[in-house]
C-alpha cells in the first residue's frame, strides 16, 4: 500500500488535480474502482486532504455517484485505519502525527474512556475533524470493532452527503473551488 501511495505521489496524482482527473478517466469503465482505491489510500496514507479527493469524486462522477464512491472509499479506508492501529499499535499511529499531537490526543482519550464512544460518533458526524487519525485512536482504545463499524457506517453518510451536495452545487454554479 505504501508503494502504491509513493508511486501515485511521484506521478503527480496527489499534487495536481488535472493529473489525477486524467489518470482516473484513463481507466474508462474501471474509473470508479480506481477512484475508490485512491480514496482508500488517502485515508490510510494521508498524502492529500480528504476534502480535495471528495471534490474530485463529485467533479468526475456527479453528486450521486460521487457520494457513493466517496463513501465506499472513505469507509473502507477508515476501517483499515482502525484495524492497522489495532494490529500495529502506537508505532503505526505515531508515524502519521507529531509526538505532541499524539500525546495530547492520547491523554484526552485516556482521561475520557467513558466519553470516548460519544466523542467518536460526534467527530465522525461533523466535518472538519481529522477522521483518519480519530479512527486510528479508536483502534488503540478498547472500543469494540462492532461499535466502531456500526457508527462509522451511519455517521459518514450525512458528513459526506453534505460535502457532496455542497460541491455539486458549487460546481454547477461555476464556482472556482480549485
Amino acid at each position: 500500500l505504501g508503494g502504491i501511495g509513493f508511486w501515485a505521489y511521484r506521478k503527480g496524482l496527489f499534487t495536481s488535480r488535472e493529473v489525477m482527473v486524467a489518470f482516473i478517466e484513463s481507466y474508462g469503465i474501471l474509473a470508479p474502482l480506481i477512484f475508490i482505491l485512491i480514496q482508500f489510500i488517502q485515508c490510510v496514507i494521508p498524502i492529500i486532504p480528504g476534502g480535495l479527493s471528495l471534490v474530485i469524486g463529485v467533479y468526475l462522477f456527479g453528486g450521486f455517484w460521487g457520494f457513493i464512491y466517496n463513501y465506499i472509499g472513505i469507509v473502507l479506508g477508515s476501517v483499515a485505519c482502525f484495524i492497522l492501529a489495532r494490529l500495529f499499535g502506537v508505532v503505526f499511529v505515531r508515524s502519521f502525527v507529531s509526538e505532541a499531537t499524539y500525546q495530547k490526543n492520547k491523554a484526552r482519550m485516556d482521561r475520557n474512556q467513558k466519553k470516548l464512544r460519544t466523542a467518536f460518533v460526534l467527530t465522525m458526524l461533523l466535518p472538519g475533524f481529522p477522521d483518519d487519525f480519530i479512527c486510528m485512536l479508536a483502534g488503540l482504545s478498547d472500543m469494540p470493532f462492532s461499535f466502531f463499524l456500526l457508527h462509522l457506517l451511519w455517521t459518514k453518510v450525512p458528513s459526506i452527503l453534505l460535502y457532496s451536495l455542497f460541491l455539486k452545487h458549487a460546481l454547477q454554479a461555476g464556482s472556482s473551488i480549485w
